[in-house]
């Protein structure tokens, strides 16, 4: 081959000169092209981490105002409460001051016998001893039963008129915080629909910045390419306003395996073809789910080469985790995720060369400053 190259070039030196020129002009349009997309990528992640610091205020002011929402339905049923025992006392009521009505306007109709007939007269009308002494003790008798039924009734009046003042009060506070609830609901309502759409904007915004990657890793040739090409984080990964902020702590034991399943592989561990390898690999079930090993910032996530769909996550001071393997992906670039938190599933079934079925393999790499190292001793 060597021999056909110096031939060529003794025949034709011009056309050698020409791609010696040509080949460094392509290789800089190239490089140009990168840094170009590099940077708007850039620009899309800081705009995503604005709109999520967006999206998480208006979550807790739409949990707070759920949760006074919750209140103020509980107090409008208490109330409500209070109205129908309060009606059915009022019932109550009513029907014993219609009873005492009909009992004072027989009474009235008695006194108005009464009066035509004084005592004085109805003790000098002709009546034996016996019966007068009956008569002025029923007199005397009903009406002092008369004399309490009325102070009675007046009571119940006065009582009947304090809570029929208790229920017109009470209905208007049940109307005003009512009207408060309308209002609260109609703010929940549009802070939902700021909420919607600020959530699809990010998805829109994610999906361009998914493409653009994409459209890097076909220019890309190994996974180092790769992590040279994604966009740089701050090294401190703030997690969420509610919770504190947690750094990565450069020790080792702080790591989880990201998958249950047997090692198969250790780091530089040397595998059919001779190669050293630069992680490990992990045999597993069918549609075994993917946790994030450390706290970090998802840098990339899609498919690049024959690794199928991989994650990377960085754990800020030049440290990155790489899962190769997946099937499914549940996270989007620039995402922050939690130790133990879910990044995706592995393929359901693998083929070996012999088109036997075989358990799904997930591969795990963590480097820093570009260079694999072993992760073993980072396991908890």
């Amino acid at each position: 081959m060597i021999k056909k190259y110096v031939f060529i070039c003794l025949l034709f030196p011009s056309f050698v000169e020409a791609k010696s020129v040509e080949l460094p002009q392509q290789f800089g349009t190239i490089k140009h092209s990168v840094l170009t997309q590099k940077k708007q990528c850039d620009t899309l992640l800081q705009e995503i981490d604005e709109l999520n610091t967006k999206l998480q205020h208006l979550d807790l002011k739409i949990k707070t105002l759920k949760e006074n929402l919750y209140l103020k339905e509980n107090d409008i049923k208490a109330h409500q409460e209070k109205i129908t025992s309060l009606t059915q006392r009022i019932k109550k009521l009513r029907a014993k001051k219609k009873i005492l009505k009909q009992n004072e306007q027989s009474y009235t109709s008695l006194l108005l016998r009464l009066s035509k007939t004084p005592p004085q007269l109805f003790l000098g009308l002709d009546h034996s001893a016996h019966e007068t002494v009956l008569g002025l003790h029923y007199l005397k008798s009903t009406l002092q039963n008369l004399k309490e039924k009325s102070l009675k009734y007046h009571k119940t009046k006065s009582n009947l008129q304090i809570d029929q003042q208790k229920l017109t009060k009470m209905s208007t506070i049940l109307s005003d915080e009512k009207e408060d609830l309308l209002k609260d609901h109609e703010d929940l309502h549009q802070q939902l629909n700021i909420s919607i759409k600020l959530k699809k904007e990010k998805e829109e915004l994610a999906e361009k910045e998914q493409k653009k990657l994409e459209a890097l890793t076909c220019t890309m040739n190994s996974v180092k390419d790769l992590l040279k090409s994604v966009p740089k984080h701050p090294s401190q990964i703030t997690t969420s306003p509610q919770s504190e902020q947690e750094n990565f702590n450069p020790q080792k034991g702080n790591f989880i395996r990201p998958v249950a399943g047997k090692i198969i592989s250790q780091f530089n561990e040397l595998d059919d073809q001779g190669h050293k390898s630069h992680g490990i690999r992990f045999e597993v079930e069918p549609a075994c789910p993917v946790k994030a090993p450390f706290t970090g910032k998802v840098a990339f996530c899609g498919p690049f080469r024959h690794y199928s769909n991989i994650v990377i996550i960085e754990h800020g001071q030049e440290y990155h985790s790489l899962l190769m393997g997946l099937d499914n992906v549940k996270v989007a670039p620039g995402q922050i995720v939690q130790k133990n938190d879910l990044v995706g599933y592995v393929e359901m079934t693998q083929k070996n060369e012999e088109g036997q079925f075989i358990k799904p393999i997930l591969f795990l790499e963590f480097r820093k400053h570009l260079q694999p190292i072993d992760p073993m001793p980072w396991f908890e």
